[in-house]
């Protein structure tokens, strides 16, 4: 039961980010904010050093995109993609 009630909390999520994307082509940091804190909470008994090792290289991997296409990626697409590393 557990799991489906995660699962829906994440659907909310995207359900919430994509409206106001699509609507506004804007992505709420306090959106993203509540779904890092939900991600954190709800993996932070898995948290290792690899983990931080994949966080760094999104990081990295955020940075070179929004570098490469010269800011054409939205910083709230790279805040999203950096967001969803977090529990994947």
């Amino acid at each position: 039961m557990l799991q489906v009630t995660v699962q829906i909390i994440y659907l909310f999520f995207a359900f919430k980010i994509s409206i106001s994307d699509l609507r506004y082509r804007l992505i709420l940091n306090r959106d993203l904010l509540f779904f890092l804190i939900f991600s954190i909470a709800l993996h932070f008994s898995r948290f290792t050093v690899e983990n931080l090792k994949s966080l760094t290289f999104i990081s990295l991997t955020c940075a070179a995109l929004h570098i490469i296409f010269d800011a054409k990626i939205g910083a709230g697409d790279l805040k999203l993609l950096w967001v969803i590393s977090f529990w994947t």
